[in-house]
């Protein structure tokens, strides 16, 4: 966080406090033009941040591969892990869930039916952790000098 974002947050709070007061249309319209000037602002920083970053450790791939975990989110999965519930505490609890529910309704009929799923509903995945990985190095080849990558 550098001078400009101390700024930028700084106006930003001011034009909000102003249309919080006023509630006009022109101060809410100046206070999301801002919004999004210094989202876009915090967004170019962060690229040329992790870009200056990994090709200054462009030849150095322990670090290299530890800043792209970081940048990739691959220390919070590990720690996502770590505060899930169980398939045991999770079935537990919808077990219990279930219960109360029908206590509570007791023999009551059933009102509704649930409709079949529809083609809206299916997921589709698609694999795009290659392509993401490549094109970051692409774009540091091209800022750093005479590193060869290959990815077949």
């Amino acid at each position: 966080m550098d001078d400009e974002c101390r700024r930028l947050r700084r106006t930003s709070r001011r034009l909000e406090r102003r249309y919080k007061r006023s509630r006009l249309a022109d101060d809410r319209r100046s206070c999301v033009e801002h919004e999004r000037k210094r989202h876009q602002t915090y967004r170019m920083k962060e690229r040329a941040y992790w870009m200056s970053r990994v090709c200054s450790e462009a030849k150095h791939p322990q670090q290299l591969w530890r800043s792209l975990n970081t940048l990739m989110g691959a220390s919070e999965k590990n720690n996502l892990l770590r505060n899930c519930l169980s398939a045991e505490e999770f079935a537990d609890f919808f077990e219990a869930k279930v219960a109360a529910v029908r206590k509570a309704t007791g023999n009551s009929a059933v009102s509704s039916e649930l409709q079949p799923a529809t083609e809206k509903f299916k997921f589709k995945f698609k694999v795009v952790v290659i392509y993401s990985m490549q094109h970051l190095f692409t774009l540091c080849c091209r800022t750093c000098q005479g590193l060869k990558l290959s990815f077949y």
